[in-house]
């Protein structure tokens, strides 16, 4: 029989976040808030490897800030390793967190996509969004993590990521062009 596998699966290993987006139903959770348990990832990741999926998107957020958890690129690596090939695995960040040190890790990790969440183009417009960060220290760490990739050598796929209030705003062309200069792609919702 041919197993039909989802085409994601989130694995949230924290549910903590250091931002308080305005679009993010964050502040509506009704769950305690915290950190998964070891024991419990390592049986989401055997189950996952006992069923054999393939094919799938493996997410290591939902609605925490994945860098919140210090253990989170060992936890990649080591799900990556069960589970195996024929997955995309994948993060989404706000990258305030993201150090070089950090950057060098999720690459070592064998993490196959990131996708960085700015939406803005400019200081004022994007910390009205994303409330508790800051642009500057977002972009530099996000300009460091493509230093970091390109002497790794790394073939990370990375997607830049930003979310427009109306859609005949110009400032999905100027965030392209602003990043034009880097190997990513781009998502803009």
């Amino acid at each position: 029989m041919n197993m039909v596998f989802p085409k994601a699966i989130y694995i949230e290993t924290t549910n903590l976040c250091n931002a308080r987006c305005i679009m993010c139903p964050h502040k509506y959770l009704k769950r305690s808030q915290g950190y998964m348990q070891e024991s419990i990832f390592r049986r989401v990741v055997n189950e996952l490897k006992d069923i054999g999926v393939k094919g799938t998107q493996i997410f290591f957020h939902k609605e925490g800030e994945p860098l919140l958890d210090k253990y989170i690129t060992p936890k990649i690596a080591y799900a990556k390793k069960e589970i195996g090939t024929g997955n995309e695995y994948g993060m989404n960040t706000n990258a305030m967190l993201l150090t070089k040190e950090k950057a060098a890790d999720l690459i070592a990790s064998g993490l196959d996509t990131i996708y960085f969440s700015l939406d803005g183009v400019e200081k004022r417009n994007y910390e009205s969004v994303r409330v508790n960060l800051d642009f500057d220290i977002v972009v530099n760490n996000i300009k460091n993590f493509f230093d970091v990739r390109e002497r790794s050598n790394s073939h990370i796929k990375v997607i830049m990521q930003m979310l427009v209030r109306d859609d005949d705003s110009p400032e999905a062309e100027v965030f392209k062009k602003q990043w034009s200069d880097y190997p990513c792609e781009f998502y803009i919702k």
